[in-house]
């Protein structure tokens, strides 16, 4: 079997350095300047694999929700995708097309109309979630004459269900999963008193808006922070590493490392090619 990696931190392009699905199935679309609060990206993918194969790809988790509609063989699947902190694995054989719809922390729940938790680590359809107007929507995907056009129609569709603007509840989760995101230091009870509000309330809009608590988004934007650093330094001092990217050791790194990459840094950085010398046998 083969396997494949897909990874795209906050402000990546779409082929991050770590991604090694083959050049060209990708293409990034434009995002509609009425969506661009609201959506980070648009990513068009294809790829025909001999039905003789198939091919696994291991998703890095971003903590996104996300609109994902594909066809794989003759008929095409839509669904609301919630935010999940584990590493997917998806199995394609044949040929595969698509459209990803990637939503800002903080930004779906409002646009979607439905409390964030709902979604969580789960893929559920339009119609089950909006009745009529999912199945208007997912009319659209099987009518679809192109991946460029369904992007335009999908996109008019959200712009019809875009609020009149950001709630008070959305500006404080934007900024608090913000907050998070750019300091490792962060806990939850500093985000709050930033806000000033309790953490309990913190804890409600986390999960009402992007459907993960606020430890659990510290948690993997530590990773993702660690996943930054070792572009920068892909062989480093681990223990050193391992404190200065906000872990309690190299033990606590390593565990949090296979919780959201599905694999130790050693392994992870072996299989990109870099120097992993004197990291601890615990990685192994």
């Amino acid at each position: 079997m083969n396997r494949r990696l897909y990874l795209r931190l906050p402000d990546d392009p779409v082929y991050a350095p770590e991604t090694d699905v083959p050049a060209g199935r990708l293409c990034e679309l434009r995002v509609h300047e009425g969506l661009a609060s609201r959506v980070a990206h648009v990513v068009a993918y294809r790829d025909e694999i001999a039905l003789s194969q198939v091919v696994e790809e291991q998703v890095v988790p971003d903590g996104a929700l996300r609109l994902v509609v594909q066809r794989q063989g003759a008929a095409w699947s839509t669904a609301l995708v919630g935010a999940t902190l584990a590493p997917v694995v998806l199995q394609y054989s044949g040929r595969i097309e698509g459209l990803s719809i990637t939503f800002r922390p903080g930004a779906a729940a409002g646009l979607l109309q439905v409390d964030a938790a709902e979604l969580a680590g789960r893929a559920v359809s339009p119609g089950e979630l909006w009745g009529a107007d999912g199945r208007e929507l997912e009319g659209l995907v099987a009518g679809a004459a192109g991946l460029r056009a369904l992007s335009r129609q999908l996109q008019a569709f959200l712009l019809r269900r875009l609020p009149p603007g950001e709630s008070l509840a959305q500006a404080r989760v934007r900024h608090a999963a913000g907050l998070i995101a750019r300091g490792t230091d962060a806990a939850p009870a500093q985000v709050a008193r930033a806000l000033e509000i309790s953490e309990r309330r913190l804890q409600q809009l986390f999960s009402e808006h992007l459907g993960v608590s606020p430890q659990a988004w510290r948690r993997l934007s530590r990773v993702h922070g660690c996943l930054r650093e070792l572009r920068r330094q892909p062989d480093p001092d681990w223990p050193g590493f391992a404190l200065a990217m906000g872990f309690y050791d190299q033990a606590h790194l390593i565990n949090e490392f296979r919780a959201f990459c599905g694999e130790t840094p050693a392994r992870f950085q072996a299989r990109l090619g870099r120097s992993v010398a004197d990291f601890s046998k615990t990685a192994a």
